[in-house]
Parts: structure tokens; sequence; C-alpha cells
């Protein structure tokens, strides 16, 4: 990930599928784009829109690839928190790799303390692993 300060317009972008129920990949790319051409100065991927639970890992990893690579990275923000701290963490790993500014981690409410320090302590460390910011403060 980089070193990014957010601010601005940030949409958050629906994920949309198609009559298979496959991610529609193409029309999320030219939906990201319309949106950074008109005004939005950052967008959120697999965020706040609700359907990033509905598909697996794997559909995730690769819609977070294709928008790395299709659109700037340095204004995007993607949502890596799942039910399990695994994926949670292998997601969040994933964003910082593909350059993404920032990932959105929101474990569970009911993630036991310990659990939820030891997913600070791991975003840390991969943000260390990419000479980020390792502050182990850094809220849930």
């Amino acid at each position: 990930m980089t070193q990014t300060r957010i601010a601005g317009v940030i949409a958050a972008l629906p994920t949309p599928f198609d009559h298979h129920d496959d991610v529609d990949r193409a029309a999320f790319i030219e939906h990201g784009r319309w949106c950074l051409n008109h005004g939005c100065d950052f967008l959120n991927v697999l965020g706040t829109t609700g359907e990033a639970n509905s598909v697996s890992a794997t559909q995730r990893s690769a819609l977070m690839t294709t928008a790395a690579r299709e659109l700037d990275g340095s204004r995007l923000m993607v949502g890596t928190g799942t039910p399990d701290l695994e994926t949670t963490v292998g997601l969040t790993r994933r964003a910082f790799d593909l350059g993404f500014a920032a990932a959105l981690v929101l474990p569970p409410l009911l993630l036991q303390t310990g659990r939820r320090r030891r997913l600070v302590c791991l975003v840390c460390r991969a943000r260390k692993d990419d000479g980020g910011d390792t502050d182990p403060d850094l809220p849930l």
C-alpha cells in the first residue's frame, strides 16, 4: 500500500454481476473510471455496498487485481474484512501487494479482544513489510 491521505469524495462502488451471477469486471471498471473522471477522489472497492461477502475470497481477490491494474491504485481503498480472520488477513496482505491506498478491515463484532489485537498486529506486520506505518493502536 502507498502512503496516501484519503480525503474528498469517496464513492462506494457497487459490484455488478452478469446474468450468470459472475462478477462483471468490465462493467465494474467502466463505472469506476466514470466515477474517477467525474469528480470522485477515491473509490471504495468491495467495502460498504454489501455484496463482498456474497462472493468467494478468490472472486474478491480477482476483482481486487483487476481494479488495481485497470484503475489508479493510489485512489482505491478495498474492503478486506470477512467473518474469518485468516481470509481477512490474506485479503489485506493482497491489498498491500496490489498497492491499494487503504484496506477497510472490519472484524466481526463478536471477535474476542485477543483475536482482535492479533488482527491489528498482523495488519501492522504487513504494513511494516511494505515499509508503512506499524502503529499497533490503529482503530478497528
